[in-house]
């Protein structure tokens, strides 16, 4: 049986700790390990799996870890208003 040229691709969950925004609300950096990847290639998705009291979010982007202890490891902010607790979920693909 002759050898793939393609590399099997797989998806990966990581769920953030839970976190409250403190007084004056802002940006909140996040930092998930993704568990199952070795290596991040994409993010397919982002899930606020708690967001106490309901209240508008705002993305402003992520970054996948560039070392390899931190490969399987993607970094977001996210914009919150005060008082919020938070706690994401993230989906992505690599291997």
């Amino acid at each position: 049986m002759a050898e793939s040229i393609y590399e099997v691709k797989k998806f990966g969950v990581g769920t953030s700790d839970v976190v409250t925004v403190p007084i004056g609300g802002g940006a909140v950096a996040f930092k998930v390990r993704i568990n199952g990847l070795q290596r991040v290639e994409k993010v397919v998705q982002v899930n606020i799996l708690r967001l106490d009291p309901p209240t508008q979010a705002t993305p402003f982007g992520y970054k996948v870890g560039e070392k390899l202890e931190d490969a399987n490891v993607v970094g977001l902010t996210i914009y919150f208003a005060a008082g919020t607790t938070v706690q994401i979920e993230v989906i992505a693909t690599g291997y």
